[in-house]
C-alpha cells in the first residue's frame, strides 16, 4: 500500500499535512493540488474514459492498443503519476474487458486505483448497487494482485448512499487498503456533509486516520448565477474538509436545456481563480483575448495559482500557524464553511486529546530539564 504519515493538524479546522511515499522514488507532502503533464506539483493526474467498443477494439486490434498506450504515455511525467480509468458504459463489464482496463491502469500508474464505474453503478439501486460495487472492486483487486508490485488505494464514488459506506470501507480494510480516491462526480465536498461525516467516522473507527489520505476527484468548482461575477471556489476549499490531494475535474456540469440556452445567450466569459479571496471571477473572454491569452492558457494559469496556494497552506500548517486566521481573510469563505470544517475535524480527531497531552508533556519536560534527554 501507499505509505502515508500524518503530520500536523490545525487546531481548529480540518487542514492537515501528510507525507506520502509511493514506492522507492516518489514522495510528496500534502495538502497538494494535482496537476497535468504540462505543470509540475508533485502529483500528475491522468484521466481516461473507455467505452465497451474501445475495450473490445483493444483486445482484437494490436495496433489500436498500442496507440491507446502511447496516448497515455505522452501524459506521464517525472512526478507521481495517478492514472484514473473510467468504464464509460451502463452495461455490465465482462472479465476480459475488466482485465484490459486493469492492465492499462497497472502499466501507466505509479499507484493502482480500481476503475471508475459511475455510469454502471448509477444504473443500480439499493443493495444491488452496493453489491455490484463490491464485486467490481474485488474483481479488480484480484487482477491487480497477479501483477502486485505497486501500492493500491481504494476508489469510492460519492454517489454511493451513506448507509453503504461502512461495508465499502470494511471491504477495503480487509484488503489492507487504507487510502482512498473519492470520485465526487461533479458535486462539492460540502454538498453532502452527512456523507463526509460517515466516511470520516469509518476511518476513525478503523484507526486509519494517521496512515490514510484522501484524493478528491471531479470536485465541483463553481457556478455563476445570472448577475454574479464572483463566487466561492468550492473545489479549493476542499482541503478544509480533509481532502489531502485535490484532483482535476473531468466531467461537464449537468444543466437543463433552458439553463444551457440562457448561458449561450450571454457574452462569452472565462473563469479566473483568485487566491486572495478563494473565489472564481467571471471575466469577458474578449477582455482576456486583448491580452493575447486564450481559454486554455487561463486554465493553466488557474491551475498554477492553485498549486502555489496549496504550497502556502502546506507551509502554514507545517509551521503550526493557526490556519483559521488565514482562511478568515478569504472574502468568499463563509462562517458556515468554517463551522463545517471545525465539526468535521472534531469527528476525525476525537482521539487527539490523548495524543496532544502526551505531546505537550514531552515538550514541557524538555523545556524544564533538557539534560534529561542525554540519557537516551
Amino acid at each position: 500500500m501507499a505509505i502515508s504519515k500524518l503530520g500536523n493538524v490545525d487546531e481548529n479546522l480540518f487542514y492537515k499535512t501528510s507525507k506520502i511515499k509511493i514506492g522507492s522514488s516518489r514522495s510528496f507532502e500534502t495538502p497538494i493540488k494535482a496537476s497535468n503533464y504540462k505543470n509540475s506539483s508533485g502529483v500528475n493526474e491522468i484521466y481516461k474514459k473507455f467505452s465497451k467498443n474501445t475495450l473490445n477494439n483493444m483486445m482484437s486490434n494490436v495496433q489500436f492498443e498500442i496507440q491507446k498506450n502511447a496516448s497515455i504515455k505522452q501524459e506521464k511525467n517525472d512526478n507521481a503519476n495517478f492514472l484514473f480509468v473510467e468504464y464509460d458504459a451502463e452495461e455490465n463489464i465482462n472479465n476480459n474487458q475488466l482485465e484490459t482496463l486493469c492492465d492499462i491502469e497497472h502499466a501507466h500508474s505509479d499507484i493502482i486505483i480500481p476503475p471508475i464505474f459511475s455510469k454502471l453503478i448509477k444504473s443500480q439501486k439499493g443493495e444491488k448497487q452496493k453489491n455490484l460495487l463490491i464485486k467490481l472492486i474485488n474483481d479488480s483487486l484480484e487482477i491487480f494482485e497477479t501483477l502486485n508490485n505497486k501500492p493500491i488505494i481504494g476508489m469510492i464514488p460519492a454517489i454511493l448512499p451513506r448507509q453503504y459506506l461502512k461495508d465499502i470501507i470494511k471491504n477495503y480494510h480487509n484488503h489492507d487498503i487504507t487510502c482512498f480516491a473519492i470520485d465526487y462526480c461533479g458535486k462539492s465536498v460540502d454538498s453532502n456533509l452527512s456523507w463526509a461525516n460517515m466516511l470520516t467516522r469509518q476511518m476513525v473507527d478503523y484507526g486509519i486516520t494517521e496512515e490514510s489520505f484522501i484524493y478528491g476527484l471531479n470536485v465541483y468548482e463553481a457556478h455563476f448565477k445570472k448577475k454574479e461575477n464572483e463566487v466561492l471556489a468550492k473545489d479549493f476549499i476542499s482541503f478544509g474538509y480533509g481532502v489531502d490531494i485535490l484532483g482535476l475535474k473531468h466531467i461537464s456540469l449537468r444543466l437543463r436545456k433552458e439553463q444551457w440556452n440562457e448561458i449561450k445567450s450571454r457574452e462569452k466569459t472565462i473563469r479566473t481563480f483568485s487566491p486572495e479571496n478563494y473565489s472564481y471571477n467571471r471575466v469577458l473572454e474578449k477582455e482576456i483575448s486583448k491580452l493575447g491569452i486564450n481559454y486554455d492558457k487561463v486554465k493553466d494559469i488557474n491551475l498554477g495559482l492553485q498549486i502555489s496556494e496549496s504550497e502556502v497552506l502546506r507551509n502554514k500548517i507545517a509551521s503550526e500557524d493557526p490556519i483559521k486566521d488565514y482562511i478568515e481573510t478569504k472574502k468568499k469563505v463563509s462562517e458556515d464553511n468554517l463551522r463545517d470544517m471545525e465539526n468535521l475535524r472534531k469527528i476525525a480527531l476525537k482521539h487527539e486529546n490523548i495524543k496532544s497531552l502526551d505531546h505537550y508533556f514531552w515538550r514541557l519536560l524538555y523545556s524544564i530539564k533538557p539534560w534529561y534527554f542525554y540519557f537516551f
